[in-house]
């Protein structure tokens, strides 16, 4: 039997469980000191009914699970551990999140019957008026009037990143910034420096972050 991993489903003490699950984004966290190892492996999930939850994957167990990890996949996730998550920002809202560790096991299946994608948009004028708390996450959508470009940035840590600013305009006429970092801000950059292009173009967003820089930011 598969359970689902909203929270009225799953609590610290589950143990013998499964979770039914795609993955709609994922991101590395480098080594300290490093650009090219992987420390942790941090995903995205949502279930059928359309919640969502972070999980993670340290790296001594990649060997048995990164084949696995692939975006927009559905995968059953059996014995992974549940835990408060202590960081800072909380992608989903979720004050719990899942680990891999070594007793799960993961297994891809093609029997999905959620939906493909699910967004709650928040509209600039909300985030300008400041109604919503620095460090939530949102989704939000809005076309492209200023790019700056790519530039070096350093992490809190002191290693090197790389971050690109925008401001966005909303059918309301709102305008906002919006920060990208590393691999967003790299692929941004090339596309907007793609001569065949379109003109307008147009950025959704999904989790970003409100944050307070100079004034209000976005942060992808």
């Amino acid at each position: 039997m598969v359970t689902y991993f909203v929270t009225r489903s799953l609590n610290a003490h589950s143990t013998n469980y499964t979770v039914k699950a795609k993955i709609i984004s994922m991101w590395n966290k480098k080594m300290n000191g490093s650009d090219s190892q992987i420390y942790r492996v941090d995903m995205l999930l949502m279930d059928e009914e359309g919640s969502f939850i972070q999980c993670s994957c340290l790296h001594k167990l990649f060997k048995r699970f990164l084949k696995f990890l692939v975006v927009d996949d559905c995968l059953l996730f059996h014995k992974p551990s549940l835990a408060k998550d202590t960081t800072k920002i909380k992608v989903t809202g979720n004050d719990q999140k899942l680990s891999l560790y070594a007793f799960s096991s993961v297994l891809k299946t093609e029997n999905w019957s959620g939906p493909r994608y699910f967004f709650r948009f928040t509209d600039f004028k909300s985030v300008l008026s400041k109604k919503v708390e620095v460090n939530t996450p949102i989704d939000f959508i809005g076309y492209v009037v200023v790019s700056y470009p790519i530039e070096d940035a350093n992490r809190k840590d002191g290693s090197k990143t790389k971050r690109m600013n925008i401001t966005l305009k909303d059918l309301e006429d709102q305008k906002i910034s919006l920060t990208l970092w590393e691999n967003y801000a790299i692929s941004l950059s090339e596309y907007m420096n793609d001569k065949n292009r379109p003109d307008h173009v147009v950025i959704l967003v999904h989790f970003g972050t409100v944050n307070i820089y100079q004034g209000i930011n976005l942060n992808s």
